[in-house]
């Protein structure tokens, strides 16, 4: 039989036994150490992590701006404005003032990173105006509790996304007529519309330059939250209110 007696004085006296005392006093320090080795690697590892997220942050503001000045929607604008001015002067002049509106608003907005929902709203006009003479008048939108905006602040260009959303993947004409529905809630904002999908296009298509996704991981970066769900041949989003932009903390 062999018998392992330790030697160092620290944890073994001269009778050669344990100092319990010292032992529970070099495992406690191993054991700091330990925790001291964690939490650096988990500080440089949350540093690189929030380095990530402000980069993506940058990415995915540029993809929107980018998104917002779209050449292509620009050109069918532009296109629209050509053949109004043959058929209706007085609709093409109100067209392009407009579509004015609307580009005037962009730019506007290409520093910020909140904005008023009633701005929101007035910018989203513009952009319906546009959009309901490309559709001959067969998209319109109904928004309800206006009196809820009131010092509220979202993500620029959320609910004009989301009309552009419903018009890229659903078919619009006069056998199928397209209302989408704003409901400007006191905690939250709601838009609904009812699926009729283009063909071989998914209901979430995460795919797109700006979609779904994006307006996801912007809302959690500002604290807030943003989601969307499929219901009785319905798409349906919610988001948050966030707060504005001079009163968040550095």
């Amino acid at each position: 039989k062999l018998t392992f007696v330790i030697k160092h004085p620290l944890i073994a006296g001269k009778s050669g036994r344990v100092n319990w005392l010292a032992t529970y006093v070099i495992n406690f320090m191993i054991w700091m150490i330990n925790e001291v080795v964690f939490f650096v690697a988990n500080y440089k590892r949350s540093q690189h992590l929030f380095e990530k997220a402000r980069s993506e942050t940058v990415r995915l503001e540029y993809n929107i701006l980018r998104a917002r000045v779209n050449p292509h929607f620009l050109f069918n604008s532009l296109n629209i404005l050509y053949s109004l001015s043959f058929i209706d002067i007085e609709k093409s002049r109100e067209f392009t003032i407009s579509l004015s509106r609307m580009y005037r608003n962009i730019m506007g907005k290409l520093s910020a990173s909140t904005v008023g929902v009633s701005t929101e709203l007035d910018f989203l006009k513009s952009y319906i105006e546009v959009i309901e003479t490309h559709y001959a008048g067969q998209f319109k939108v109904k928004i309800t509790g206006v009196e809820n905006a009131e010092g509220r602040h979202i993500v620029p260009f959320s609910l004009q996304l989301l009309a552009e959303n419903v018009t890229k993947h659903n078919v619009i004409g006069p056998e199928k007529p397209m209302t989408m529905h704003i409901e400007i809630l006191e905690d939250r904002i709601r838009v609904s519309n009812p699926i009729r999908l283009k063909r071989d296009i998914s209901p979430v298509d995460k795919t797109s330059g700006v979609g779904l996704l994006y307006l996801t991981r912007l809302y959690e970066m500002h604290g807030g939250h943003f989601s969307h769900s499929i219901r009785d041949g319905f798409f349906t989003v919610e988001f948050s209110f966030i707060e504005p932009e001079t009163q968040r903390q550095p």
